[in-house]
């Protein structure tokens, strides 16, 4: 091999080794976050997950996770300590298809996205359920997460027409 074949590999790899090395140590340096707690695995039973979608946090910081894959909302503490579940598969109230979005309304209620059975379920948090609704605009396989504001307006994404849905309360 002549050496301008070999000084251009070893400089490639230098170049190489340098950009991966710096983008790492640049990375991790350019955030003020550490990880600090980690819990949770794959599973059915109590405080495991199957495709953890979303987070939400109420006011006392307890945390709300969507665990899509087993059809079911987890409540726990701001450290990981589990205190309750509710759902399960089906299209009946507190059953989801799809469960995705998730978030919380000023009284402390629950308000979720279910996307194949097209639903906006309303629940206590305690895990006791309110209310449901859908629009006959939303159809199959579209929405995606829910936000309420600080009126506690709910929206809805809808990836699939590229919209977002407000709610306003009736009365």
């Amino acid at each position: 091999m002549n050496l301008n074949i070999k000084l251009l590999i070893f400089f490639c790899s230098l170049f190489s080794f340098l950009v991966i090395y710096g983008y790492r140590v640049g990375a991790e340096s350019e955030s003020d976050y550490i990880l600090d707690a980690r819990f949770g695995h794959g599973g059915k039973g109590v405080g495991e997950f199957s495709v953890p979608h979303s987070i939400v946090f109420d006011t006392l910081g307890n945390m709300y996770v969507t665990d899509n894959s087993n059809n079911r909302v987890q409540k726990f503490t701001s450290n990981g300590t589990f205190i309750t579940k509710w759902g399960s598969h089906g299209t009946k109230d507190g059953q989801f298809g799809v469960l995705l979005g998730i978030d919380i309304d000023s009284y402390g209620n629950v308000y979720t996205i279910d996307q194949v059975n097209s639903l906006i379920q309303k629940f206590a948090n305690n895990g006791t359920f309110i209310i449901k609704w859908t629009n006959p605009e939303f159809g199959d396989w579209e929405l995606e997460d829910i936000e309420l504001d600080s009126s506690d307006n709910v929206y809805v994404t809808d990836r699939v027409k590229n919209e977002i849905f407000k709610f306003v309360q009736s009365r």
